[in-house]
């Protein structure tokens, strides 16, 4: 018999490991004077003295042969992370950076706005495979309104509780990408996450995305949406309406006597496909309100 056959992860593994081998050796290959020149005139020391114009082409050249530039390394990394084209580039070569500060690249990452990549790359910096650290950066990314990262890259913080972030994102306002990237959550009770999307007024978000989360209570859910609060606000009361077909069974009538109550009885002529055979008495009490 042959070998057996390889799955698409491993394959997948091996592939990625070849192109790091390939993209290395690349690197091992050092650049001629000539380059080292040109480049350290047009493109090192002029960010250094704040003139911030460069081809991509000649930066990636640069961050993959550090070494053979004369240059701070901190100081470089900390003016490429205030270029809006370059961060990614940082964090892509951070292994070239020597003596960096890390807590200074991260403090400047998250202030601007792009702990995506340190969420995205967590493994290029020192120190995260500890719980505390994740936990602490989990909650700077949260507080500084980036809490997207976090859901999205939840596999990376290996150590984090599930059910804690899930709670945290929906305390700190983050119900949406939550349930954006429900998929990334294990172990969780998915009608209690649900319940507790509807509470903080994200039931729009469950609605968006319903069709993640597993066993609901339907026809229970669509109604206490609409019974929220939020669905006198229009974005909410549309995302809600607009996604009304994901709720097998829910009480079309009920839900369209309480959008006619709150003034977003409009709704139901925009989407008339998600009230189909609504009773006659409620489609007279939305004539008689036009």
């Amino acid at each position: 018999t042959g070998p057996a056959p390889r799955d698409s992860n491993t394959i997948d593994q091996a592939r990625d490991k070849g192109l790091q081998a390939i993209k290395a050796a690349e690197r091992i290959v050092s650049l001629t004077p000539e380059t080292v020149q040109r480049l350290q005139r047009d493109v090192v020391d002029k960010l250094m003295s704040g003139i911030v114009q460069f081809k991509v082409t000649d930066l990636k050249m640069v961050l993959e042969h550090l070494e053979q530039f004369r240059v701070d390394h901190q100081r470089l990394a900390s003016i490429l992370i205030e270029t809006s084209s370059a961060p990614e580039l940082v964090v892509a070569n951070l292994e070239n950076f020597r003596g960096l500060d890390q807590t200074k690249i991260i403090t400047q990452l998250i202030v601007n706005e792009r702990g995506d990549l340190i969420a995205a790359n967590l493994d290029k910096f020192i120190g995260f495979d500890q719980p505390q650290a994740q936990a602490r950066l989990a909650v700077a990314l949260m507080i500084n309104g980036q809490g997207e990262a976090v859901a999205k890259y939840l596999a990376h913080f290996k150590r984090l509780s599930h059910l804690t972030v899930a709670r945290v994102l929906i305390q700190r306002g983050y119900g949406y990408s939550l349930a954006l990237h429900f998929e990334n959550f294990r172990g969780l009770d998915h009608s209690k996450v649900a319940q507790a999307l509807i509470v903080a007024g994200e039931g729009a978000s469950l609605a968006q995305y319903i069709e993640k989360f597993q066993g609901l209570d339907y026809p229970g859910l669509a109604l206490q949406i609409v019974e929220h609060p939020a669905a006198k606000h229009l974005e909410y009361a549309k995302a809600f309406v607009s996604n009304l077909h994901k709720f097998p069974g829910a009480d079309i009538d009920r839900i369209a006597g309480r959008l006619i109550d709150i003034g977003q009885g409009w709704l139901i002529e925009a989407f008339p496909n998600q009230f189909v055979g609504i009773h006659p008495a409620t489609r007279g009490r939305l004539e008689r309100d036009a």
